[in-house]
C-alpha cells in the first residue's frame, strides 16, 4: 500500500494488528518480507528496506513504540513519490 502511498490505508491495517496483540518486531519482520518478495521497482525496494533497517534500529536501541512503524510507514509512502497532499 506504501508503494501506491496510501498511507492512511497502511495505518489502519498497523494500528489493527497493532490492537489484536502484535508485537512491533513482529510486525517489522512481516513488512521486511513483504517488501523482500512484493513486485517492487528495484530502487523502490532498496529504499524501503533502508527504511525498515532505520526503524529496526532505533526499535534495538529500545523504541518500540507503534509510533516509529507508523512514522516508517509515512516514508515509505513519501519515498514512493505517489503520496497526495
Amino acid at each position: 500500500m506504501c508503494a501506491d502511498g496510501q498511507f492512511e490505508a497502511a495505518t489502519k491495517i498497523l494500528m489493527a494488528l497493532y490492537t489484536d496483540g502484535f508485537a512491533t518486531s513482529d510486525l517489522l519482520g512481516t513488512i521486511f518480507r513483504s517488501v523482500n518478495y512484493d513486485d517492487l521497482p528495484e530502487a523502490l525496494r532498496l529504499q524501503f528496506m533502508r527504511l525498515i533497517a532505520e526503524t529496526h534500529l532505533r526499535m534495538a536501541e529500545g523504541s518500540t513504540s507503534v509510533l516509529q512503524l507508523t512514522g516508517m510507514l509515512g516514508s515509505m509512502c513519501l519515498a514512493s513519490g505517489k503520496m497526495g497532499g
